[in-house]
């Protein structure tokens, strides 16, 4: 956290989240993991008992014949690998690439598919949701998404899901667009290291007094070279990305809050209040006071 600039007052939050949810990208343990809680559940005073995850595979097929028969085991074994795994790609790919309609359909088959394996074990249809808001933060953790910026999403479904109880196609729909617009936002996949460390420090950061020289220092590059990769891949200089962001999170405040417009200014990292106001007239074509009147009137 410290290493990606991650400002003090977020980390509780984050060591949180992060202590109580895992992220595993090796496939077979993320399924291990699965079937070892959800035995568990269901068998928690019988004999199922294993020290670690590592053991649980080599146990699995007995475990599978104690509740099917071998026929309906490797069938449903095959139905798994070759559907369950390839839908799951499918919709990660999609996600990724920010594609709502196509994502869309897919959760819809995911979550179906989803439903039917956990209805073997005696599980609630609302897992699947929980499952699937899990995957789609995987996938925009992968496309570079901050983790910052998928905290309120992945709480807000979760919590949808656990109140609601069932599998509402319109919540995962929903969730889907919006970790879809998230990546279509924020995808970093594609940029330098240094540029992308520079667009993070700014989002979360944009209070602070940063400059050019401040980036390139903490970010170990020439004030030249982050100059040149930032304008090359972002499209506008690194004072141009600060100004906007901040003119975003002031235009904000003034229809949100009653702060003074010099506050605001303070709040958004602009020290000055005539070089607020400019810099807001400049992006928004109103000063912040005349913006502030004509968004109450609406």
């Amino acid at each position: 956290m410290i290493r990606h600039g991650i400002p003090q007052r977020f980390r509780q939050d984050l060591n949180f989240g992060l202590g109580h949810v895992p992220v595993i990208l090796q496939r077979e343990l993320w399924t291990n993991l699965q079937i070892l809680l959800i035995s568990g559940l269901i068998c928690r005073n019988r004999q199922l008992e294993y020290s670690t995850p590592i053991d649980f595979p080599t146990e699995l097929p007995g475990f599978l014949s104690a509740v099917y028969n071998t026929e309906q085991s490797e069938s449903y074994q095959e139905q798994i690998l070759t559907g369950g795994y390839g839908l799951e790609e499918k919709l990660l790919n999609a996600a990724k690439k920010g594609n709502i309609d196509q994502a869309s359909r897919l959760a819809v088959k995911y979550v179906n598919f989803q439903i039917k394996y956990h209805e073997q074990f005696g599980l609630k249809p609302h897992y699947a949701v929980v499952e699937l808001n899990t995957l789609l933060r995987r996938a925009a953790m992968e496309m570079g998404v901050h983790i910052l910026r998928l905290d309120e999403t992945f709480v807000k479904y979760n919590r949808l899901a656990e109140q609601q109880q069932g599998p509402f196609q319109a919540t995962y729909t929903d969730m889907v667009a919006d970790y879809c617009k998230l990546i279509q936002k924020y995808s970093r996949q594609n940029y330098s290291a240094a540029v992308k460390k520079s667009l993070d420090y700014i989002d979360f950061n944009y209070e602070k007094d940063i400059s050019l020289h401040k980036l390139a220092d903490m970010f170990h590059v020439s004030d030249g070279h982050l100059s040149s990769s930032f304008k090359k891949e972002i499209g506008v200089s690194i004072t141009d990305y600060l100004n906007q962001t901040r003119v975003s999170h002031a235009r904000w405040l003034l229809k949100s809050t009653e702060y003074s417009v010099q506050e605001i200014g303070v709040r958004c990292g602009f020290a000055d209040a005539s070089y607020f106001t400019r810099i807001f007239k400049r992006h928004v074509g109103q000063s912040p006071l005349q913006y502030r009147i004509a968004r109450s009137l609406l």
